[in-house]
């Protein structure tokens, strides 16, 4: 039960902490790739399109590439971008049965200038495991295309509701988790961590850029090609955050703690969740 118990707090407060994820993506690029990956960042951020046509697949017209890199720079802001960041990672392999293995790296980054930030879409590919080179590079301003976040003051009865439950739900699982294990006899502590961790249903969720909410499990979504039916969807701690894309709304999600609910019933009630103390079987015995 102690690891059961120190695996939770583990979890919780891995969840409550945060993560940069930018740094675990990063250890997924091979070592090989990493020079090149580097310079190519390198370069989009010194406005240096000598450095990029180096890099790029030969077999491309090197006028095409220069015209192409030309633009590609005056898209970008003056000066280095202030902060890059790797948000996605694709990783491929082929091999042909007449031909060398071919390693493909697609990367999407977020780089920051001031006030603007732009998202920069890289392949590279390494055939029979030669040097890597560019053969996909765009650049895409994704400040104007941003969906804007509503100040406090713009905020709707849904929203403030919404993201009000996100922080109280995840709490209360927490609170209801440290109470289980410290009831003592409780019954079947694992089943009953894994039911308050995920008993959550239904689910809900709120665009926080329009306010518009749906329920997302239960629900029935129809599309052009038919009905799609949601039943079940199980959320972590009964919340969550997230964004549509790299420009898109955040959407708020949030469940109704189902298991920790019904785990502070079955304890007022003082149900099964307690062992039933043994019964003493001593007689006296008269001399």
């Amino acid at each position: 039960m102690r690891f059961v118990r120190a695996l939770c707090i583990a979890v919780c407060a891995l969840s409550l902490g945060g993560c940069d994820f930018s740094q675990y993506l990063e250890r997924l690029v091979p070592d090989d790739a990493r020079v090149a990956l580097d310079s190519v960042l390198e370069a989009v951020s010194k406005h240096d399109p000598d450095t990029l046509a180096a890099l790029v697949n030969p077999q491309f017209d090197a006028a095409q590439i220069e015209t192409s890199l030309a633009g590609m720079i005056e898209l970008l802001p003056a000066g280095p971008a202030s902060e890059t960041r790797l948000t996605t990672i694709n990783i491929r392999s082929f091999t042909a049965t007449d031909s060398q293995s071919t390693r493909t790296l697609a990367t999407l980054h977020t780089m920051d200038w001031a006030e603007r930030s732009f998202a920069v879409r890289t392949e590279l590919v390494s055939v029979g495991g030669a040097a890597w080179y560019i053969q996909v590079l765009r650049v895409q301003d994704i400040t104007a295309e941003a969906t804007p976040t509503p100040s406090l003051a713009e905020l709707g009865l849904s929203q403030k509701i919404m993201g009000s439950l996100a922080i109280l739900v995840p709490l209360f699982v927490i609170f209801t988790l440290i109470a289980m294990f410290r009831t003592p006899q409780i019954k079947r502590r694992v089943l009953w961590t894994l039911f308050i961790l995920l008993g959550c249903y239904p689910q809900f969720a709120v665009n926080w850029s329009t306010g518009v909410w749906r329920m997302v499990s239960p629900a029935i979504h129809a599309t052009d090609s038919g009905f799609n039916f949601k039943f079940l969807d199980i959320l972590f701690l009964g919340a969550s955050v997230m964004r549509e894309g790299l420009v898109g709304p955040w959407i708020i999600s949030v469940c109704i703690p189902a298991g920790a609910l019904f785990f502070w019933y079955r304890r007022a009630r003082g149900g099964p969740t307690r062992k039933a103390a043994p019964e003493s079987r001593m007689e006296g015995r008269s001399s």
